[in-house]
């Protein structure tokens, strides 16, 4: 909601706890226009975290999910890191898969294999990889794995 410059309000959360069915909740209530034609947005919501956490394991996920994607061309989740809660890798089961996003410089290239491995191990296919914050004009000056260039060294699977 702050990158669009949308109040917080109603979102997945609350969509979650609403006893109403599923087939029948005005989603309009919920998922607002972001000012970039056919985009729109679903925030996480204001409910308190243990309570959005519970509601993940929510029997209304599959069904929420099923709906929305009858209704949008295309429905993307942005959720936290996968090594820190369990919110993507619970959300990626009724997704048709993740989208590895790693920080260029930052993210160790241990913790993404195992995001990775944690994803492929719940059955969620990777349909690709983001690297984020990389910077071409420092290429030269970085190896793949955010270190400086200090002569040669070996890596599994290849050498320089």
């Amino acid at each position: 909601h702050k990158r669009f410059h949308l109040e917080e309000d109603k979102g997945l959360a609350e969509l979650i706890a609403d006893n109403t069915p599923v087939d029948q909740i005005g989603l309009v209530e919920y998922i607002r226009p972001t000012g970039f034609p056919g985009l729109s947005l679903l925030s996480c919501g204001v409910e308190l975290p243990e309570q959005v956490g519970a509601a993940l394991f929510s029997q209304r996920i599959p069904l929420l999910f099923a709906r929305l994607r009858a209704e949008y061309d295309v429905v993307l989740v942005d959720t936290p890191p996968v090594l820190s809660l369990p919110d993507a890798r619970l959300l990626g089961r009724v997704t048709d898969g993740a989208i590895l996003v790693v920080r260029s410089g930052v993210t160790l290239r241990e913790d993404a294999m195992a995001a990775a491995q944690r994803i492929l191990s719940d059955g969620i296919p990777i349909l690709g990889t983001i690297l984020n914050d990389w910077d071409p004009s420092n290429a030269s000056q970085y190896d793949y794995y955010g270190g400086r260039y200090g002569g040669y060294r070996a890596y599994k699977g290849y050498e320089r």
